[in-house]
């Protein structure tokens, strides 16, 4: 399956969603909205993150149950493969300034070709999908052996062609003040027990507020 085209695999149902079909799965995007609130408390929707839903059957499977069963020459395609079902999906929502993200292994993409190849793989889902690349938020995962200069070179092809960058799971390790250095992202996702640690007193909120800012 390695070599086939992501956009072969696509289809869509009888309610216009995009599924896409791995093997005996079907895949579908779950788009979990992401809200702001203003200083009346009233919500709004700023973003969606997409969100990968596996069944086998008719059956749901747990993401973490379906990632260990994709053959490891096929891995970097159903990265791919994701990434242009959730950006499809969100296209069909029309909302014109919401924003996407969409979660990267870089681990997956082994040399700078690849790197390119998947790049202009997003510009098209985006392209299909009548979104501007800047409304669509590349959240780049680092594992413990990651290559920097392969993160670094992902994060400079991404931001030439107008792309968003964030990282997830912020938190006090070495490691994570590394890669805000090298990735400068737009966006940074705390991690969420990390923040609630904060939260326990004052003089934590008022860190964390002055971390915000």
């Amino acid at each position: 399956m390695a070599g086939d085209s992501v956009f072969s695999k696509l289809s869509t149902d009888d309610d216009g969603a995009w599924t896409a079909a791995y093997g005996a799965y079907t895949l579908r995007s779950a788009l979990q909205p992401i809200f702001s609130q203003d200083e009346h408390g009233a919500l709004e929707v700023q973003a969606f993150e997409g969100l990968i839903r596996p069944s086998r059957g008719g059956e749901p499977v747990r993401p973490a149950e379906f990632f260990p069963d994709v053959a490891p020459q096929d891995r970097a395609m159903i990265d791919s493969l994701c990434r242009t079902l959730h950006i499809l999906n969100a296209g069909t929502l029309k909302r014109a300034r919401a924003k996407l993200f969409v979660n990267f292994h870089p681990a997956v993409f082994v040399t700078a070709a690849d790197i390119r190849r998947e790049v202009e793989q997003i510009r098209l889902a985006a392209h299909e999908a009548g979104m501007g690349v800047d409304r669509i938020v590349c959240e780049i995962t680092q594992k413990e052996n990651d290559s920097a200069d392969m993160l670094a070179l992902f994060a400079r092809e991404l931001r030439l062609y107008g792309f968003r960058i964030a990282i997830d799971e912020y938190g006090a390790d070495e490691r994570d003040a590394a890669r805000l250095a090298l990735l400068r992202p737009d966006y940074v996702k705390f991690e969420a027990s990390w923040v609630k640690d904060f939260l326990d007193n004052s003089a934590g909120s008022a860190l964390l507020r002055h971390m915000v800012r």
